[in-house]
């Protein structure tokens, strides 16, 4: 796997948008799905670029039949957003619960 700014080059506007339409929706799509979100106008642009995306580690295929992709901690990293993110919302922050013997 390459280094993460390597990696940057091959992301253009049109999957950095895709990428953040995606995790905003939850982080989960199929081949279908993402020809929906207008990744790519025809069926095999679509996998192709599932494909890249997945080999430059900004997603991971997550089930065979029907291909489940899911963003990783890479599309997160990119978009600057990561899960203490999700923990603020509202005003209350998590804290981990500290065992005291």
């Amino acid at each position: 796997m390459e280094r993460f700014s390597s990696r940057l080059v091959y992301i253009h506007e049109d999957l950095h948008k895709f990428l953040r339409r995606l995790t905003s929706l939850g982080g989960y799509c199929t081949a279908q799905q993402a020809k929906s979100l207008q990744l790519a106008g025809w069926d095999r642009g679509v996998r192709g670029r599932l494909r890249l995306l997945e080999q430059l580690g900004f997603l991971r295929r997550v089930s065979k039949y029907p291909v489940v992709y899911q963003v990783t901690k890479a599309t997160t990293r990119l978009l600057g957003r990561d899960s203490s993110m999700r923990r603020r919302v509202g005003g209350i922050r998590w804290k981990p619960f500290r065992h005291v013997c």
